[in-house]
């Protein structure tokens, strides 16, 4: 299990009004928290399940005014992945690689001039890892791993004033997932 900080790679749209850029800043950044569980068949070698939560939210005005805008984006990320383990000296040091490939899931709860606004949309999504752990205990490491999660929506639905619809976008405005993040875990292994 690991926790850190997490920012979005997307670029922001150069036709955003200057009042929203930072607004828009603030929701690609944001935190993480991944748990990981990996079966290795030999030393160097094995598969495992990994999750990934990216978490951001920003806020301007007040609940008093009508110019209230809102957002709060959760992305989950799940999906198997091949991992790669090399130890150091006396095994008690490890440097992990790992990628796989796995489905995201997209959910922004907004709100805008006192309009409750959902957009959900799911993906197929690509993830890598490099981490380094250090053995604190005997069957504990301590660990920091960096990592890269790629993915863009076509479609979403969008929930507004109690009405669905699903939106499709042209290529050039496909809402891009990518991620980087940089977290600090805690290992078991046996």
């Amino acid at each position: 299990m690991s926790a850190g900080w997490s920012q979005r790679t997307a670029p922001i749209a150069d036709n955003t009004p200057a009042q929203l850029k930072e607004y828009m800043r603030d929701l690609k950044s944001g935190l993480s928290f991944n748990v990981d569980v990996t079966y290795f068949f030999v030393e160097k070698v094995g598969v495992g399940l990994k999750y990934n939560l990216h978490r951001s939210k920003a806020e301007i005005g007040s609940y008093t005014s009508s110019a209230l805008l809102k957002d709060d984006i959760h992305i989950h990320y799940i999906g198997p992945y091949l991992c790669a383990r090399l130890y150091g000296a006396q095994q008690k040091n490890s440097l992990l690689l790992g990628m796989g490939m796995g489905y995201t899931h997209y959910k922004d709860e907004g709100f805008y001039k006192n309009i409750t606004v959902t957009i959900i949309g799911k993906t197929l999504a690509f993830s890598y890892d490099i981490g380094y752990d250090i053995q604190i205990a005997k069957n504990f490491m301590l660990g920091l791993q960096l990592s890269l999660t790629g993915g863009a929506l076509s479609r979403y639905t969008l929930t507004k004033d109690g009405k669905t619809e699903t939106v499709k976008l042209s290529d050039d405005e496909y809402e891009g997932l990518g991620r980087l993040d940089l977290s600090v875990g805690l290992r078991f292994i046996k």
